[in-house]
């Protein structure tokens, strides 16, 4: 009979092997924010996959909140990204309501912005605009308008 056990070794290589590859898969993304007029507030980040999710803050694949105190930007790590198709959508909560808030026109009162720093003059920037492919490490930068 033979032994078992030089296949018990390949098979625990292997697994070794698909473990680490998939562990090489997610990424670091760095995303800085330019334009906080060293003011106070609350970042509020959200990844979004798809056009039919994108500005849901329900629907954000990932979501953050940073406490800004005072600085002109901020720099904020993402561990571990996923390979795919993102859009990301930032506003600067002053008063801290979770919302932004827009006038009566639907305009927006506090600071805002997406990735590609896309900025149409008379809409909210599609997904189609603001998406990046997340392929590596990488690293964005969103100036708020």
């Amino acid at each position: 009979m033979k032994s078992v056990r030089p296949y018990f070794s390949v098979i625990v290589f292997l697994l070794v092997m698909l473990t680490a590859g998939s562990a090489r898969s997610q990424h670091q993304y760095t995303l800085t924010i330019l334009g906080l007029d060293e003011k106070k507030g609350t970042l509020l980040i959200g990844w979004y996959d798809s056009a039919e999710n994108f500005r849901k803050a329900d629907r954000a694949v990932i979501s953050r909140k940073v406490d800004v105190n005072g600085q002109q930007s901020a720099n904020i790590i993402f561990e571990n990204i996923n390979p795919g198709t993102y859009a990301i959508a930032v506003f600067f909560d002053r008063n801290g309501d979770g919302k932004l808030d827009t006038n009566v026109l639907g305009i927006p009162k506090e600071k805002y912005g997406f990735s590609n720093n896309v900025y149409p003059a008379m809409r909210a920037a599609r997904f189609s605009e603001a998406a990046f492919e997340v392929t590596g490490d990488g690293s964005q930068v969103i100036r708020l308008k």
